[in-house]
């Protein structure tokens, strides 16, 4: 506030009927000294940290605050810009739980909640339910220096025809980064295109011998669970965004079948 006395209780009800016309938005205010992350500063500032009952409440919050409330005894309560408000929460999140780029994050035992097979909502190998406030952030440094094995997988496709009808493929998946490195491989293609197919797929960097199927789809069904199975991190390959991938998908599209 410009000037005068005031409480950050009236504050707080000020928000909220600025905001809201008078329901909770605001959970509380308090008076906190922060060094800004933009624009060099020798020293912090006092500010007033204003937390919200949803994040989708800052924008509303701090627009109200840039064209001022008015408290009790005539207080006027403006900001031209609040500081740091348009931060994603992504962001914000990450600063909250101390979690940098490249780092490790941690979960500390009793603290979170496995989820069975039957609840899980992707393919990783594991889900887990877990407060925010339970995530503990590690730089990358000393112990934590390490990384996660990383799982690289290399696609290769042929194509034939105009409208690039899939006849083989071939899945290479690499797991780097553990004590013994694992590489498995899977290749399959239409029967009907008999050698032609078999030998597109069978080069170095794929060693199993083709699984001949019967269709396109059959085919495209086979390396869509192999790919969800391998679950992998990075996905290699020759003109892969643009040519085998885009291919692939729009292939899976026109036969009704799923990404």
């Amino acid at each position: 506030p410009s000037a005068g006395v005031f409480s950050l209780e009236s504050c707080r009800q000020a928000l909220d009927r600025a905001v809201r016309g008078g329901g909770q938005v605001v959970e509380f205010i308090e008076e906190v000294e922060r060094m800004p992350l933009m624009n060099y500063q020798e020293h912090k500032e006092h500010l007033l940290r204003v937390v919200v009952s949803s994040q989708k409440l800052i924008a509303p919050c701090r627009t109200a605050l840039e064209k001022g409330l008015v408290l009790p005894g005539g207080v006027t309560w403006r900001s031209s810009s609040a500081l740091e408000a348009n931060v994603p929460l992504a962001m914000r999140f990450l600063v909250d739980v101390s979690a940098t780029g490249g780092g490790w994050v941690e979960v500390p035992s009793g603290r979170f909640r496995l989820r069975p097979a039957g609840e899980r909502t992707g393919s990783s190998q594991l889900e887990a339910d877990a407060h925010y406030s339970a995530l503990v952030g590690h730089r990358a440094e000393g112990e934590w220096m390490g990384l996660a094995p990383l799982r690289l997988m290399s696609l290769h496709l042929r194509t034939v025809g105009s409208e690039g009808r899939i006849v083989a493929a071939g899945a290479v998946l690499e797991v780097q980064g553990q004590d013994q490195e694992s590489r498995h491989s899977m290749a399959w293609a239409v029967a009907a295109d008999g050698a032609e197919a078999a030998q597109a797929v069978t080069a170095p960097s794929c060693s199993s011998l083709p699984v001949l199927v019967a269709s396109e789809g059959e085919l495209l069904k086979h390396l869509q669970d192999f790919v969800l199975r391998a679950d992998p991190d990075v996905l290699l390959g020759y003109d892969l965004l643009n040519g085998h991938l885009s291919s692939a998908i729009a292939r899976a599209s026109c036969r009704g079948q799923s990404r």
